[in-house]
């Protein structure tokens, strides 16, 4: 269990560290005219589903985090549907992003 652990977390920081320059090249890829078309659509079309998948991450945080507060007596008047100002952002993975960790 704690080997696949150490492989996953390693895994997790690969992703981390390469993602920037993965959607550099599926935005190369997507504007290139002279790449087929095909080759282009398949890259939009991911570039779509990383962004739509990355905002709902977020939400699910967000509404995580309003509950856990919930349910330590936490949430606070004033505040949006989920106990959080409207909007605000939280990054996820400890502000690791783009690190090796």
């Amino acid at each position: 269990m704690l080997a696949r652990r150490k492989a996953f977390g390693h895994a997790t920081s690969l992703t981390q560290r390469y993602s920037p320059r993965a959607l550099q090249t599926l935005a190369q890829i997507m504007t290139d005219m002279s790449t087929s078309t095909s080759a282009r659509v398949a890259a939009a079309v991911a570039i779509l589903k990383f962004g739509r998948d990355a905002m709902e991450i977020e939400d699910l945080a967000v509404r995580i985090d309003a509950l856990e507060r919930k349910l330590k007596g936490g949430a606070s008047q004033g505040k949006g549907q989920f106990g959080m100002n409207d909007g605000e952002p939280r990054q996820l993975g400890g502000g690791t992003e783009g690190t090796n960790n």
